[in-house]
């Protein structure tokens, strides 16, 4: 199956989602409900159907520039830094 970048696709488990890369057999695709984005799916081994409408508000509603960002996602960690053993507390919020 030919996937194309830009395209809506369908996974079983993940919903409805669009290839933003393909490398191969692996598709980098960002999906509407998913909390952990963009996945790469490895469609020799898990095949996304490609959607029958490729039309969708969620996606229809991105900016060129929003999808761009979807492709590089951040490399910044949301956990908190490490603390210096020996280092002030911060003050207490009121």
């Amino acid at each position: 199956m030919k996937y194309k970048v830009g395209q809506l696709v369908l996974n079983r488990k993940l919903g409805l989602g669009k290839v933003l890369e393909i490398n191969g057999n692996e598709v980098l695709t960002y999906f509407k409900d998913e909390l952990t984005n963009p996945r790469t799916i490895n469609v020799s081994i898990v095949p996304m159907e490609i959607a029958t409408e490729q039309s969708d508000p969620f996606f229809d509603g991105l900016s060129a520039r929003e999808i761009q960002r979807l492709r590089k996602p951040s490399k910044r960690r949301r956990t908190a830094a490490p603390r210096t053993p020996g280092a002030a507390s911060p003050p207490a919020a009121q």
